[in-house]
């Protein structure tokens, strides 16, 4: 089996082989990245497709480093995404205030026994909007100034839609057992 370095030198010389080990190896980080963002399957899969593809046709964009060439697809199919979203007229409001709270205040208790499918699930539940502020920030590790960069809102925007979300979230995984997780 060839290595990652022989697939990136053959996808250069547009081998088609070596295309499809490049997009085996990236379809499922990238497809995740978007799906958590436009939570449509046959969306995220399109956004999937086009991302690679558009690496694979600009071979200028071809990295030999594994882990940056996962980046910048992942990056690209975010972007695309959220262009996905601006084109349904994706609109996030503003709070007043906009201070970020914990996910669950002080005086309640936090649901014990959470499991990493319940969360995911409860994040699927949210709305566009907010299920987008909340896979950039905690799942994609992007920062308030690179959301509003991305976005094209202020980063007052960004917080208070953070806020507004992780409020929601807290209140769907507290009542877990009213809302059918996975239904």
């Amino acid at each position: 089996m060839k290595g990652y370095g022989q697939i990136i030198e053959d996808c250069r010389r547009c081998d088609r082989d070596a295309q499809m080990k490049f997009y085996s190896l990236f379809c499922n980080p990238v497809f995740n990245s978007s799906m958590r963002i436009l939570g449509d399957r046959m969306q995220a899969e399109e956004v999937m497709q086009e991302s690679i593809l558009k690496v694979l046709m600009r071979t200028e964009l071809l990295n030999d480093d594994k882990g940056i060439m996962e980046a910048v697809l992942k990056r690209i199919a975010i972007n695309h995404s959220i262009d996905i979203c601006r084109r349904k007229k994706l609109e996030l409001v503003e709070l007043s205030g906009g201070v970020e709270k914990k996910l669950y205040d002080d005086h309640e208790p936090e649901p014990a026994g959470l499991t990493i499918e319940e969360v995911k699930l409860a994040i699927e539940k949210l709305p566009r909007g907010s299920r987008m502020i909340i896979t950039l920030k905690l799942i994609e590790g992007f920062d308030n100034d690179e959301i509003a960069a991305l976005l094209k809102v202020s980063e007052a925007a960004v917080r208070s839609q953070y806020s507004r979300a992780r409020k929601k979230l807290g209140e769907i995984l507290k009542n877990r057992t009213q809302y059918e997780i996975g239904a």
